[in-house]
């Protein structure tokens, strides 16, 4: 009996009997498609489409399913095959009523249905193509079939081929397998296709969040079991990007059971307090618990946010200019916290730049009450810290009282000094290495493969050190007691407390403590039992370090261990963290100080030994550079053999020796007592108080040195031909001191700038700066008016191009050649000594003169001292215009240029406001006569500036208020050298 079909078009009214096929397909399948293919080879084409749709029902009628779903294919295929090659375009009207048909009865396989929707995103007529797309898979995922993994990639290309967005379709689909219950059956990739839609959709539904909860993946997806233990991973860590933890009980997470740490631990975190309450009666504080050592950020943080600013803001943030002084107290109003680190910044800047008026910023900034009150309290913060007895605090002040006080806060503010006890740095460098460092103490050490960082975590008796690769020992009172690998993926600390592992962490927003046991070494789990767990661990204890006679106090205080010498004085503040980087010691938490051995007990016992003549000595050396240092260290501590030790030996030599010059400048500004015992090198020799010029003093002191030993050496070898000049030879190169770089500048110009410091329209900002450097350099060899040093400008001829450092020996002395500028004229400064004062012609091999010998010129301590007096005493020097006017009729020099010389020049770009304290007599000397307005710059007056003014100066500080400029002795070096040079 014939089968009865209809094919539109086609006009078929029966289909081949298909019975002998059915009947032989459960034992030969193949045989019974190639019958079925064989009837089909009679049909008209356009109706093949059609026979294979009919065979497809009746063989799944049949219950032959997979003939049925080969069956449906062909007719698929036939479609496009007609399509491509006959041109006939596919009935998909008919198509789509099929599938609707079919999906319930599982004919539809993943590779028909991907088929199909490929076939729908290359439709040329894509009209309602997006629409047939979602009925169809509606429908598929409607009868409970698990959707292939790349289902929701078909269907996007559907509607990203229709016009429609990307992310609302795999919204859509993600929404419907939520809501049809699928995904808890559904496999990995499902899983991860899915993730970001589902993610989305969560975040804004709580319906559809609670699906998502309730989707845990069954157990036995896969027949593996990491492969299950995977597609749990994805699923938790959706509900951690989902944010699920804020929704999710107490009773959920214990019943989770064990799980991977990294999404448990999130989601406790957004659980917050629900899952932590606060233990009841403790008051937990982070910066004194060594589990957390934390007390927000480090006081010296602003040194890293300096270096990160842009270049062109080293200035600062620029208050100087800020004319609408309502905008920084609105800030300070609206935006405290940037008000605060500008203000610190300001602060730290001021007197940045040499020709800023700070003073006058400061004040303008003082005069606003609240901008006052705020200054103020920080100023007192400052204080108390310069106060505190140790280097950090020094570190944390002086970067900041030292500005202050050279901008004048001190005349601003007179008592807020008044409760400054400045610690001198080298008695904390003597104290703490004789109370004792860290660095003594024999620290366990825990090596990682990988390097990584290494956590040390005290409960009680155990101390468990593990690395962020997962490598955990446990330490006991005679050494380690257990191994074991610890994951650690976030979660947390891992510690030990005899029985069992956990991870613990402490939360900075919610300050709430997180603890969790640890599973099978490899997973977490939410324990009630766990919940109150917290390592024990003083934040205290007396521990004596190796050689002592009484216990010092070393304890946990805002994240920094505090050590304090057995008569209770501070000694060290150090930065404590409870991980740190492996393959170095671990600095455990200070309850197991006393538990350790010494790292060098000879050289612990040099240090209990110390004295603070040492002390001074080991500054002293740094001072000149840190070959020197660690030459010192070697020479005078020579017990000392740790590496270690010796290095944080060195480090804090470093740290007290670079505080020292600031600490000296600060009692100079206020006019304070040094301290009595000073490093010879930095100490005032004459009195004087060089105030920001004291780091010039050290380096002029060791470049005399140098200088000084030279000239000591063999003059052998000297070539002193009976005719002709003598020849320098070298002696070898030393390290210069650190700076050396510009230390030139004064040389032969101290008499000038005595002069400019002398009259009354100098601006004070600049004048402070101009005494600093009288004072400084008045307290040197190089400043001493003696005559025995002069500076040479060479150019190289074939020399090398790093001279710095190179030691001379010259006929009348020694040579050091200071530096080098390779454009635009290979030039070298350099300074020779003479024992005597006498200076011979020498030629310098691989050198030429480049610019005139500058002779040391007016300087000494006591004349130095002398106009300080007279300055203070009598105030600003009176001026005599006509002496002016009559030097430059003598010389032939232009007038501008001689009153330039003689009174500065008032005239350079930015500095107008300066020009008004100039009287207009003075003004009047630098007019054009032809024009009448000022006349500009010569190339020549800027080396009178430097030369002659040097001369205009009296030897006599006294004859400046009496008999004023000496004329005479300018007109004399015009006449002899000034006027020998080409300008």
């Amino acid at each position: 009996m014939a089968d009865e079909g209809t094919q539109g078009s086609t006009a078929i009214t029966q289909w081949p009997d298909i019975a002998d096929a059915l009947g032989s397909a459960a034992g030969d399948p193949r045989g019974a498609e190639d019958r079925v293919v064989a009837l089909a080879a009679g049909l008209p084409v356009r109706s093949l489409p059609e026979f294979f749709e009919h065979a497809c029902r009746a063989f799944h009628a049949a219950g032959h399913t997979g003939l049925a779903s080969t069956f449906l294919g062909r007719a698929r295929k036939v479609e496009e095959a007609h399509r491509t090659l006959l041109g006939l375009a596919p009935d998909t009207a008919r198509a789509h009523r099929t599938l609707l048909e079919l999906v319930p009865t599982g004919v539809i396989t993943p590779s028909l249905l991907h088929d199909h929707l490929a076939g729908l995103a290359a439709r040329v007529d894509r009209t309602g193509s997006q629409a047939e797309a979602r009925e169809i898979v509606e429908a598929f995922l409607a009868g409970g079939v698990l959707p292939y993994p790349n289902l929701m990639a078909d269907l996007v290309a559907v509607a990203a081929a229709a016009g429609a967005a990307r992310e609302a379709e795999e919204d859509w689909f993600a929404e419907r397998l939520l809501r049809g219950g699928l995904l808890s059956r559904a496999a990995l990739p499902v899983w991860e296709a899915a993730g970001p839609a589902l993610q989305r959709l969560c975040r804004g539904s709580a319906e559809l969040l609670d699906l998502l909860v309730a989707a845990e993946p069954a157990p036995g997806v896969y027949d593996d079991a990491d492969l299950d233990a995977r597609l749990r991973l994805e699923w938790l860590e959706l509900l951690d990007r989902a944010g699920a933890g804020a929704r999710l009980s107490r009773d959920w997470f214990v019943s989770l059971g064990p799980a991977p740490i990294r999404p448990l631990v999130r989601l406790a975190g957004q659980a917050a307090d629900r899952l932590f309450p606060p233990p009841s009666g403790v008051r937990l504080d982070p910066g004194s618990d060594p589990m957390v050592s934390w007390a927000g950020a480090h006081p010296l943080a602003f040194r890293n946010l300096d270096k990160n600013r842009p270049r062109f803001s080293e200035g600062g943030p620029q208050w100087d200019r800020i004319k609408d002084l309502d905008e920084l107290a609105g800030r300070l109003r609206d935006e405290p916290a940037r008000f605060a680190d500008d203000m610190d910044w300001f602060v730290r800047t001021l007197n940045h730049y040499a020709n800023i008026d700070y003073p006058a910023a400061l004040r303008r900034v003082w005069g606003r009450p609240e901008l006052r009150d705020a200054l103020s309290e920080h100023v007192r913060d400052w204080i108390a810290e310069a106060s505190a007895g140790d280097l950090l605090g020094l570190e944390i002040a002086l970067p900041h009282l030292v500005p202050l006080a050279d901008a004048g806060h001190a005349g601003l503010a007179p008592e807020a000094f008044g409760d400054l006890t400045l610690t001198d740095p080298v008695d904390v460098l003597y104290r703490a290495l004789r109370t004792g460092i860290p660095e003594e103490l024999d620290l366990p050490v825990v090596k990682a493969a990988d390097g990584g960082r290494v956590s040390a975590v005290q409960h009680g008796d155990l101390l468990t050190l593990a690395t962020d690769q997962g490598k955990a020992e446990v330490h006991g009172p005679d050494g380690v007691v257990h191994r074991a690998t610890v994951p650690n993926a976030g979660g947390g600390t891992p510690w030990y407390d005899g029985e069992s592992f956990y991870l613990s962490d402490f939360d900075r927003v919610s300050s709430l403590r997180k603890t969790f046991r640890l599973v099978d070494g490899k997973e977490i789990s939410f324990d009630t039992g766990a919940l109150a767990r917290w390592p024990d661990a003083p934040p205290a204890a007396q521990v004596t370090f190796p050689g002592a006679a009484e216990p010092a106090f070393v304890r946990l205080h805002r994240a920094m261990i505090h050590i304090t010498a057995p008569d209770g004085t501070l000694t060290s503040r150090t930065a404590y963290s409870p991980s740190g980087p492996a393959q170095e010691p671990v600095l455990p938490p200070p309850g197991w100080w006393p538990r350790l051995g010494p790292a060098d007990p000879a050289g612990s016992a040099a240090l209990r030994g110390l004295t603070r003549e040492t002390a001074e000595e080991l500054v002293n050396a740094a001072l000149r550079g840190p070959e020197e240092r660690a030459a010192a260290i070697d020479r005078l501590l020579p017990s000392v053999t740790a590496p270690r030790l010796k290095q944080a030996i060195e480090t804090l030599v470093t740290r007290a020796t670079a505080l020292l010059p600031q600490t000296l400048r600060l009692h100079d500004r206020l006019g304070t007592d040094r301290p009595e015992r000073v490093p010879a090198l930095i100490r005032s020799e004459s009195g004087l108080r060089s105030g920001r010029g004291i780091s010039q003093v050290v380096t002029v002191r060791v470049l005399a040195e140098a200088l000084a030993e030279a000239a000591e050496a063999s003059g052998a070898g000297t070539v002193r031909p009976s005719s002709g000049t003598a020849t320098a030879y070298p002696l070898g190169t030393i390290a210069l001191p650190p700076g050396t770089g510009g230390i030139w500048f004064p040389f032969g110009e101290l008499g000038g700038k005595a002069l400019l410091a002398a009259w009354p329209w100098t601006v004070e900002y600049e004048r402070a700066r101009l005494f600093d450097t009288l004072r400084a350099w008045g307290d040197t060899p190089w400043g001493d008016g003696s005559g025995r040093w002069r500076l040479h400008s060479f150019t190289s001829r074939g020399g090398t191009q790093k001279p710095q450092g190179e030691l001379w020996r010259t006929p009348s002395g020694s040579l050091i050649m200071l530096s080098f500028q390779g454009h635009p004229d290979r030039e070298s400064k350099a300074v020779e000594y003479s024992p005597d004062g006498r200076f011979e012609p020498f030629d310098m091999p691989g050198w030429a003169t480049l610019r005139p010998v500058v002779a040391q010129g007016w300087g000494g301590a006591g004349r130095i001292a002398e106009f300080d007096r007279l300055r203070a005493e009598r105030g600003p020097a009176p001026y005599d215009i006509d002496g002016v006017r009559g030097l430059a009729a003598r010389t032939g020099l232009l007038l501008p240029e001689v009153a330039s010389a003689a009174f500065g020049f008032p005239f350079f770009a930015g500095r107008e406001n300066e020009r008004e304290a100039y009287p207009q007599e003075i003004l009047d000397l630098y007019d054009d006569p032809e024009t009448g307005e000022p006349g500009s710059k010569t190339k020549r007056s800027y080396r009178l500036d430097r030369e002659l003014r040097e001369f205009l100066m009296p030897l006599d500080p006294a004859d400046l208020w009496t008999t004023g400029l000496d004329h005479d002795r300018a007109a004399e070096w015009w006449e002899t050298v000034g006027s020998k040079d080409d300008d």
